[in-house]
């Protein structure tokens, strides 16, 4: 192929250097500057900084890569086999690969890894059925997050609205697509043993409500017996109203001593990472109920004591 270096034209239509197609080559746009022309159109750019830009004249990072067809790819990794490709994202001039992107044609998943001491270990991947996975390379749901929690108090998934004045806004929002406002219609389940067993649930309770629901059937339970009399435990119980110190939140609030439900109901009472004690099951409304079965229990008690009195 012949070689002509144009000293006088040097558009992308005309460039300095082509072959024996002319209006393919390269040619200067500007000081410092390379571009690459096919047909008479400009192709690809080097940059006076060093910036790439395929299908764009004005490239703002290292490699950027555009399309002016909606129908056409903006990047296509395809390996020599065609049945895997992978994109590096180098973190440090060391070559220490800080983010690895996979195909796997194969397998049909897409799959993003990150550097963990000089490895590169997955993170996410998206399954042939569409199936996200944060943490686990076999999602189970369209979106599955699993592994230990970096922050106890936090936990293993996050959702936090971060503006000021947001009471009105939803933390979390879910929607079920059946108009069932029934007891059957779960919102949210609970299990533990690696959801080998289950812990409850969320449910809808009549229109606009919804309640923490219990597996009750019949069949699920074994040694029943009735419960024992409770009056003397309720009796016991101390109601309380207090205030929350500073880094619970602050606060006024209704409710018990965990410590001192101990003593009554051991079953209630658990603990946090820190050691702190948590009631539950017993909540400000129960609290309000429990003080007022003890007034009756005392005016009760009175009127016995007169009527014993009469009585004598």
């Amino acid at each position: 192929m012949s070689t002509i270096i144009n000293g006088t034209d040097n558009t992308a239509a005309t460039p300095a250097l082509t072959g024996s197609d002319t209006d393919t080559g390269v040619f200067f746009p500007s000081a410092n500057t390379m571009a690459f022309s096919t047909g008479g159109t400009e192709k690809m750019r080097v940059d006076s900084s060093g910036n790439v830009g395929i299908g764009t004249s004005s490239a703002t990072s290292l490699l950027q890569v555009g399309s002016t067809s909606s129908s056409n790819n903006t990047l296509t990794v395809a390996s020599a086999n065609n049945t895997a490709a992978q994109i590096n994202l180098l973190g440090d001039s060391s070559a220490t690969v800080g983010m690895n992107v996979k195909y796997e044609g194969n397998g049909n998943f897409f799959a993003v890894s990150s550097n963990n001491a000089g490895s590169l270990t997955e993170r996410m991947r998206i399954d042939s059925s569409g199936n996200v996975g944060i943490g686990t390379s076999s999602p189970s749901a369209k979106f599955h997050v699993a592994g230990s929690a970096n922050n106890a108090n936090i936990g293993v998934a996050y959702v936090q609205s971060s503006v000021t004045g947001d009471t009105a806004n939803n933390g979390l929002s879910i929607s079920k697509f059946d108009n069932n406002s029934t007891t059957s219609q779960i919102f949210v389940k609970f299990a533990i043993a690696n959801f080998g067993a289950g812990s409850g649930q969320i449910n809808a309770n009549g229109a606009n409500a919804a309640a923490f629901g219990s597996y009750s059937d019949s069949r699920l339970k074994e040694n029943i017996v009735n419960l024992p009399s409770q009056l003397e435990n309720i009796t016991l119980l101390r109601p309380v109203e207090f205030d929350y110190i500073e880094s619970e939140g602050g606060g006024h609030q209704i409710g018990f001593i965990a410590q001192e439900m101990q003593e009554v109901y051991p079953d209630a009472v658990g603990e946090r990472s820190d050691g702190m004690l948590t009631v539950t099951g017993w909540n400000k409304t129960e609290a309000r109920l429990v003080k007022a079965i003890q007034e009756l229990k005392a005016e009760l008690d009175t009127v016995k004591a007169e009527l014993a009195t009469l009585k004598a």
